[in-house]
């Protein structure tokens, strides 16, 4: 996403959105408002202005209409690629884990995968911890919140049966 990388294409973007959200008739308040120079914020306007998306209307700076089409476009593209890294990052609150021992509500759990099932253990230290939402005892469904860590991986290996054309993770 360029607009993120690029920082002449951030700064173009807030810089039509501060023009398009107030009234501004002075380089200097829209530099003191995007944290930057006059002669850089000069700059900036000058570009904008040859691109055809910035004009002087009245003793005001504004977006021309190409000017509000540009930022409406690059504002979509920004929400686009929020909303896609929000669904790929999973940010998970709750879990489900075999207990490893009994467990009471509220007791901070340390979090392993053993044999391709996660397993809470109380009173045992591990990169991954949680707490526990309710009472289990060994081998019973546990509910785990407040998540902390990530899970320490073993690599595994895929084992092919002859006989059976399906494969296994050993």
């Amino acid at each position: 996403m360029e607009l993120l990388r690029n920082l002449r294409a951030s700064t173009r973007v807030l810089f039509l959105y501060e023009v398009t959200t107030s009234r501004h008739s002075r380089l200097r308040t829209i530099a003191e408002r995007l944290g930057m120079t006059v002669q850089g914020c000069s700059d900036y306007a000058h570009g904008l202005e040859r691109d055809g998306l910035l004009a002087m209307v009245d003793g005001e700076y504004r977006a021309t209409k190409r000017g509000v089409e540009f930022l409406h476009d690059r504002l979509v593209d920004l929400r686009s690629f929020v909303e896609r890294a929000r669904r790929e990052m999973a940010f998970i609150e709750t879990t489900a884990a075999m207990a490893g021992n009994t467990i009471r509500n509220g007791n901070h759990v340390g979090l392993f995968m053993e044999d391709g099932v996660l397993v809470a253990f109380a009173g045992r230290s591990s990169p991954s911890s949680g707490v526990a939402v309710h009472d289990a005892t060994k081998g019973e469904l546990l509910a785990v919140r407040s998540l902390e860590g990530i899970v320490a991986l073993r690599p595994g290996r895929i084992i092919s049966s002859r006989r059976r054309s399906e494969a296994c993770v050993a």
